[in-house]
């Protein structure tokens, strides 16, 4: 396990606990791999940057820019086959898009570049993104990933957080009662085909101060939190956008910052690990009838967000995508299709892979 960046099926890094003696601790000497499918390549951001605790957005002094028409600059930044810009508006004094970061001590100057944790996902001075999002940008697209060499690809996941800015921001507003028990805060990441139609959504909530199902608050997180994004399917780009119950009609009331790290993609659809990943917990889960000769109905109890459900052939080809609301039931309709089948459901945070047989 390398210094706790190894994950699992679900994009959890695995750590290995120091051992403090000759039984405590977790010690790992070998792992054995069953119906493994294809390992997913990560941009994780790593040696972006020359020094620690330190950023870079793009701005007229930002070096190897370029200029537009406009008189906009543009620093295009690849990692691992991925390929995202930042942009410095009305000559460089506007930073908008990515840039990055791997800030771990902060002043007011500086904290809207830094993550909530000040430190990325595999540790303190490992570099991570930070973005800015607007809906004033015009035409200028931004907050956006595709491949490098502009082919499709199959996004996995990727771990997001507050800027230190917003965290500050919304604890500042809970304080002052200006964030209220309906107040929320989300990324949504939407994914594009070659013709710019959507092929699937995932959202996440940075903040969220309504009551679940449970009775449980989430507030405001402050730690890398993990968001998967299987349910865009193949897809040529990402564009993360934000969205918030705090808005008036100029834009967003909240600071319109956040981080990301660890982009996990595959340039072949993924192969299911296994047929069940979890037990099904508290999750209620049916398909029925199954076996069935055309249709099936699922339904998913005791989830108290949105579900994720992608089904895969046999040979771990995706052949469809969707979203499921909390306790409604949905039809499966795979067009025909007949052969055995595993319907992947993601919710509350747990995976769970059921097989469907069509005749």
């Amino acid at each position: 396990v390398k210094r706790g960046i190894d994950i699992d099926s679900q994009g959890n890094i695995i750590y290995d606990a120091v051992c403090s003696g000759f039984s405590s601790g977790f010690d790992l000497t070998g792992v054995g791999v069953i119906n493994a499918g294809e390992p997913y390549i990560t941009a994780d951001f790593e040696n972006m940057l020359a020094s620690n605790n330190t950023y870079e957005i793009t701005t007229s002094a930002t070096p190897n820019v370029t200029t537009d028409a406009s008189g906009d600059y543009h620093k295009v930044y690849t990692d691992n086959g991925i390929s995202f810009q930042g942009l410095g508006l009305y000559g460089g004094s506007f930073s908008i898009g990515w840039g990055l970061s791997n800030l771990s001590d902060t002043s007011s100057a500086t904290n809207s570049y830094a993550s909530a944790c000040l430190r990325g996902v595999e540790g303190e001075n490992t570099t991570y993104l930070t973005a800015y999002y607007s809906d004033y940008a015009g035409t200028q697209e931004h907050c956006t990933m595709a491949k490098a060499d502009s082919s499709l690809f199959f996004p996995k996941g990727i771990y997001v957080n507050n800027s230190k800015a917003t965290f500050d921001y919304i604890l500042s507003g809970r304080a002052s009662s200006s964030w209220t028990d309906t107040s929320w805060f989300k990324i949504t990441a939407t994914g594009y085909d070659n013709n710019n139609n959507i092929t699937g959504t995932s959202e996440k909530y940075l903040a969220d101060y309504r009551q679940d199902s449970n009775g449980e608050v989430l507030g405001a997180i402050n730690e890398w939190s993990y968001m998967d994004l299987t349910a865009l399917g193949q897809c040529k780009k990402i564009k993360f956008t934000l969205t918030s119950t705090e808005a008036n009609e100029y834009g967003l009331l909240v600071p319109a910052y956040f981080c990301v790290d660890r982009f996990m993609y595959s340039n072949s659809a993924p192969t299911p690990s296994s047929i069940n990943n979890v037990t099904d917990n508290d999750i209620n889960i049916k398909m029925y009838p199954n076996p069935t000769t055309s249709t099936s109905t699922l339904t998913i109890n005791g989830n108290s967000g949105t579900s994720i459900v992608t089904i895969f052939d046999i040979q771990g080809r995706m052949i469809k995508a969707m979203q499921v609301a909390p306790n409604t039931n949905q039809t499966i309709d795979l067009n025909n299709r007949q052969g055995t089948f595993f319907v992947r459901i993601t919710t509350n945070d747990q995976t769970i892979t059921k097989k469907l047989i069509i005749q």
